[in-house]
């Protein structure tokens, strides 16, 4: 993940596709010991991607773009 959000879609096979400029998350793991998920996700309706992130920056990110 790039710091910024969760999600955005940013290299062509996120962007161009059935449904262009959209990106969603598919699956997610957990590593416990060391905070890492894995976030697997399909990119502009076409493919299949994988990024991964910290669980604590995953979470501040989502806490900071939240309306609640």
């Amino acid at each position: 993940m790039n710091g910024m959000h969760a999600s955005t879609d940013e290299v062509q096979s996120e962007t161009v596709g059935c449904v262009s400029n959209v990106t969603f998350p598919c699956a997610a793991l957990a590593d416990a010991a060391t905070g890492r998920i894995p976030v697997y996700y399909g990119a502009a309706d076409s493919h299949t991607a994988l990024a991964f992130s910290q669980a604590e920056d995953l979470l501040d990110d989502l806490k900071s773009d939240s309306e609640f």
